[in-house]
């Protein structure tokens, strides 16, 4: 269900992927994106309150929970700020950390850094989740339901979607993090992806969990 584009990678290099109906879950770990300058909010939206929590509260707890159940192996929160790098030692004890130094230099910055990371932790992965902190919607089951889409086909990309555009979170398969290194400034994972859209499948989920918070009315919106 919900898949728009699609090419088996037979032959990928560097790719040990099973082909479909094996049965086989690969190793899938997760990247939290939670470094960003918030420039249209006016101010740190990831640490604004939505609720009870911070809004990078609500994304980084549902990897969590993915992890901690099998989900994902590892997961990596790239970001440039000390309130998230506390909680996470704190209370979330198997969560490792990246700073970004330079998070005016753009999303790209904290892609590189997070794979550098994982190449090193996780040589045997055969793909990542890539997941932004201002989708406080986002759930668990989703990430859980993303996966095993993944698990179910051969897609070398999946990107979660709604209303029939690709939205985050998205996987990417080790093929393409060499590419995904290379961006620069603010060009994220999307713009790998529109490269190749032939090799992507499309995971539908619910709206709301889809939704960026990049405003105050937003957040209204949202609450």
């Amino acid at each position: 269900q919900g898949a728009l584009y699609c090419r088996r990678r037979a032959g990928s290099s560097g790719s040990a992927r099973r082909e479909k109906g094996t049965g086989k879950d690969l190793r899938m770990d997760g990247i939290f994106l939670a470094a960003g300058n918030s420039r249209r909010f006016g101010e740190n939206k990831l640490l604004y309150a939505l609720g009870k929590k911070p809004m990078y509260r609500y994304g980084l707890e549902s990897l969590y929970e993915a992890q901690r159940t099998g989900c994902l192996e590892h997961v990596i929160v790239v970001s440039q700020y000390e309130e998230i790098f506390q909680d996470i030692a704190k209370n979330f004890p198997k969560v490792l950390t990246v700073k970004n130094p330079e998070p005016n230099l753009g999303i790209s910055g904290s892609i590189r850094l997070g794979l550098e990371r994982l190449k090193k932790i996780s040589p045997g992965s055969e793909g990542c989740l890539f997941a932004v902190a201002d989708q406080p919607g986002l759930t668990c089951n989703s990430l859980k339901r993303l996966v095993r889409f993944w698990n179910q086909h051969s897609y070398n990309i999946v990107s979660a979607g709604c209303d029939g555009q690709m939205k985050n979170p998205v996987i990417f398969s080790t093929d393409y993090y060499e590419e995904l290194m290379t961006l620069t400034k603010d060009a994220g994972g999307k713009a790998v992806l529109y490269r190749h859209l032939e090799e992507v499948g499309i995971c539908q989920i619910d709206k709301k969990e889809t939704e960026d918070i990049d405003t105050f009315e937003a957040v209204w919106a949202w609450n």
